[in-house]
């Protein structure tokens, strides 16, 4: 079997791993570089990005001027567009893909595609030894230098497996608890009747043995099993579970959401709000009071537990303040109890990853091998949405190749 020798191999052809391998080529053009990747094409999770527009960066990021400057490099038009998020100015994921694969190709940098590394060795204290799988059959590849970019479980419709971190604690790393982050959460109850119903809430995430508390506004998305939309995503990231001696159903059960379908009004406000719309409608058309304040199906729904609830079918020889009261309240505190997150599929990144303490912060080199750099989804990280998970990734890519090309000959 012929050995194919290189100064530095990348494993995983996603947006850090492509980051490093242009940003080392470019430094140090005489170096040979590779990129080993398992799928067909190079950058495939990237397509699935901002629901294929690719929100690339986000300007709150701490190492933006970087990911910018990288990116306009490589011939990005970037446009700003709320809290930050910078997309292509084309609106298309596969515009980033294609200027990747553009330099890929440029710089003379090997791609192995369909090609799976297997196993990673150090040969004492010079270069390492990797072993791959590819459809013409076992390759031998010797490496000075070797980057993990094989990306995270989320998403594995994309090609995530986890295999780096596998191979990562061959090598003697530690790999914190793996769990789908940025995903819906489901809850307790029927939600048939509001899947697909849209609302600006302020959502509230607690746990109820500890009271501790997490919050976010934003647009909130019913499904069928219970809610998402980027706050709920950013929130499900919190949700740590306790499997002391329990099932995981009842591990969940710590977790309550409390939903406010309407924080830009205080409770005694909406209150008011709500007396007047009576007056104006009448007391014999309670369908009417909510109509244009929240959306239908959502209205229909409260007003239903809430004569559950409170035993109030209507409110004609009922006490007209203690209803609106009760009605506020409702629609400025309906809870949930939890019953899970979604699974790795739906979930956009992984929660967990190389220990922290274990890699070098500012070059992402390993503190155990030599040589040896993580970056990426691998990397025990997970921001929340609006860019920081890729700017990461780009982030940590371009400081793995930076210094791979500085410290090579």
């Amino acid at each position: 079997m012929k050995m194919k020798v290189f100064d530095f191999v990348v494993i995983g052809g996603g947006a850090s791993g492509l980051a490093a391998a242009i940003t080392c080529k470019r430094e140090n053009p005489h170096m040979s570089v590779a990129v080993i990747e398992k799928n067909v094409e190079l950058g495939k999770k990237i397509l699935a990005t901002g629901n294929g527009r690719c929100n690339v960066a986000n300007t709150n990021y701490e190492y933006y001027n970087e990911v910018k400057e990288f990116l306009e490099s490589i011939g990005v038009l970037l446009k700003q567009e709320r809290q930050g998020m910078l997309y292509p100015n084309s609106n298309a994921a596969k515009d980033i893909r294609e200027l990747l694969e553009f330099w890929i190709k440029k710089l003379g940098i090997v791609v192995m595609s369909k090609t799976e590394a297997t196993n990673i060795s150090k040969i004492e204290n010079s270069s390492f030894s990797i072993k791959a799988i590819s459809q013409e059959g076992e390759l031998q590849i010797s490496a000075t230098k070797v980057l993990l970019a094989t990306g995270g479980k989320a998403a594995p419709q994309y090609g995530s497996s986890g295999g780096g971190y596998v191979l990562a604690k061959k090598l003697g790393h530690t790999i914190t608890p793996l769990r789908p982050s940025l995903a819906a959460i489901s809850c307790v109850g029927k939600f048939g009747s509001l899947k697909g119903t849209r609302v600006h809430a302020e959502v509230t995430l607690q746990n109820k043995r500890t009271g501790k508390a997490f919050n976010q506004i934003g647009e909130l998305q019913f499904t069928d099993r219970g809610v998402s939309g980027i706050c709920v995503f950013n929130l499900s990231k919190n949700i740590v579970l306790n499997l002391e001696g329990r099932d995981l159903i009842e591990a969940f059960s710590d977790y309550k959401l409390k939903i406010d379908f309407m924080p830009e009004f205080a409770q005694e406000e909406l209150g008011n709000v709500l007396k007047e719309r009576l007056k104006l409608f009448g007391e014999d058309s309670i369908s009417k009071l909510l109509t244009s304040v929240i959306p239908a199906k959502l209205a229909e729904c409260i007003l239903e537990e809430l004569a559950k609830e409170n035993g109030i079918a209507d409110i004609s020889a009922g006490d007209v303040d203690s209803f609106v009261r009760k009605l506020a309240r409702k629609i400025k505190s309906t809870e949930f109890s939890v019953k899970g997150v979604n699974g790795w599929k739906e979930a956009q990144v992984t929660s967990g990853g190389v220990q922290g303490k274990e890699v070098n912060k500012t070059t992402f080199e390993s503190n155990i091998v030599g040589g040896l750099f993580f970056s990426g989804e691998l990397l025990d990280y997970d921001g929340i949405c609006g860019g920081y998970n890729l700017s990461n990734a780009f982030y940590s890519g371009i400081c793995v190749g930076r210094n791979v090309a500085e410290c090579t000959g």
